[in-house]
């Protein structure tokens, strides 16, 4: 969480762009999205009653995604400020490039390669895929229900989703002094 922060922190929000990508990542990290379902969003797939955004996963699967209070804030912002330029109508992309096509995995890919450098990471390896891990751990890590992680990930076997964790040793021993079998037994 300390490194999205810092990375976030990176970028200068006082422009169109720089709102764009704080958004893109903050939904990376928010959702669990690989970068293709991110990247085709359009704004009719946007329930924001809701807090839902709609994606077509792996194997033409539709899945919904929940986002978060504060994610939904900037996801708002960044629709009026679209939506004050943009006369195209619900069917547009989310995230456009000068409000024509979609920005592309690659573009994505080099904002967060110029951001990486920006926040001073060096070789840490920065990319899409990372925030879908780090959505993954973090949501275990906070609690969540690995069931439900596999929904949420659009994942078919439980399998793959485990693939996705990387627990640090000390969340490993806070769970096993919290949920041990001993705990209860005496």
């Amino acid at each position: 969480p300390e490194q999205v922060r810092t990375l976030l922190s990176a970028i200068d929000r006082t422009t169109r762009l720089g709102n764009r990508n704080y958004l893109v990542i903050l939904m990376l990290y928010d959702g669990g999205f690989r970068i293709t379902e991110l990247l085709n969003v359009r704004l009719q797939d946007i329930d924001m009653n809701l807090g839902i955004v709609t994606v077509v996963g792996k194997g033409e699967k539709h899945r919904r995604i929940p986002l978060s209070r504060r994610t939904l804030r900037e996801l708002s912002r960044y629709l009026n400020r679209k939506m004050a330029g943009d006369h195209r109508g619900r069917n547009a992309y989310l995230f456009a490039i000068d409000d024509r096509k979609k920005i592309s995995t690659n573009g994505v890919q080099q904002m967060l390669r110029r951001l990486k450098m920006q926040a001073g990471f060096g070789d840490m390896g920065v990319s899409p895929h990372t925030f879908r891990h780090s959505y993954a751990t973090q949501f275990i890590t906070n609690g969540g229900n690995v069931y439900a992680l596999k929904e949420l990930m659009g994942h078919a076997s439980l399998q793959t989703t485990l693939k996705y964790v990387h627990l640090g040793v000390e969340h490993i021993r806070e769970q096993q002094n919290k949920y041990a079998p001993v705990n209860n037994l005496f």
